[in-house]
């Protein structure tokens, strides 16, 4: 049976060798976005939020705003056609019947 050793950047821990300007080892983190999914990229203490993640999130929260201003478009229309039918029904109700005149 063949075992097979792990660097420590394919571990997830610091990258011998690659230090930060304030002399700390430089980690190892993925990139996960649409263009290099799985790239790996060297990053100095705890940056490397995943970008991906995050355009995501903003692309989702627009859209969840765009829905929004949909819904308060439609609620509007729904609205004042409401009125509308209502201040029609009254007319029609409490309008005398010519019918009944001519009588």
């Amino acid at each position: 049976m063949r075992r097979e050793t792990l660097t420590s950047s394919e571990r997830g821990g610091a990258v011998l060798g690659r230090y930060c300007k304030s002399l700390k080892e430089a980690l190892i983190r993925i990139l996960w976005t649409d263009l290099n999914p799985g790239r790996r990229f060297y990053v100095c203490g705890t940056q490397g939020i995943i970008p991906g993640l995050l355009r995501r999130i903003r692309t989702m929260e627009e859209e969840l705003q765009l829905q929004r201003a949909k819904v308060k478009k439609i609620r509007f229309w729904f609205g004042n056609c409401l009125i509308v039918m209502i201040i029609l029904g009254l007319f029609l109700l409490l309008k005398p019947n010519s019918r009944m005149r001519n009588s």
